[in-house]
């Protein structure tokens, strides 16, 4: 049931929920964090009807703010202080300096690390394809270790 309306990303949200954080005094529950970036953002009624599934009670955008807050914890720039509550981890002075590619990438790389090949939670298989390229050079942990053994004969 999802219209020709354009859901963001969830990377594209990264730098409006920093912003919300920052204007929210750096710490926030998960509906006051949401409520602002959509404000921040200006998203229609009709993008945030869109439910992420059919008989879902999340909305679309609800789901892809949850994946930002967890990119942006992985990355550094947030902590889950208590349930349900959300805090900066430091005063970010230049919200616009930070690059969404480079928090994916890095991300996505430490994920890489520490996920069996073909479980990546955060694979493009789990998440939208979001046009954001993976290093060629990142392999699972599997294959590291295979060519370690190899290595050691």
């Amino acid at each position: 049931m999802k219209k020709n309306v354009k859901v963001p990303k969830f990377y594209e949200m990264m730098k409006p929920l920093l912003r919300a954080m920052k204007l929210l005094g750096g710490s926030g529950t998960i509906e006051e964090i949401d409520n602002k970036t959509i404000e921040f953002m200006g998203l229609s009624d009709e993008i945030l009807a869109i439910l992420h599934t059919e008989n879902g009670n999340q909305s679309e955008v609800e789901y892809r703010l949850a994946w930002t807050r967890t990119y942006l914890k992985k990355y550094g720039l947030l902590e889950n202080s208590s349930r349900a509550v959300w805090a900066l981890t430091n005063d970010l002075q230049n919200i616009e300096q930070l690059s969404e590619k480079e928090i994916v990438r890095a991300v996505r790389e430490q994920n890489d690390e520490k996920m069996p090949e073909g479980k990546d939670a955060l694979s493009d298989e789990n998440l939208e394809n979001d046009g954001i390229e993976r290093p060629d050079e990142i392999k699972g942990w599997r294959d590291k270790l295979r060519l370690f053994a190899e290595s050691c004969g």
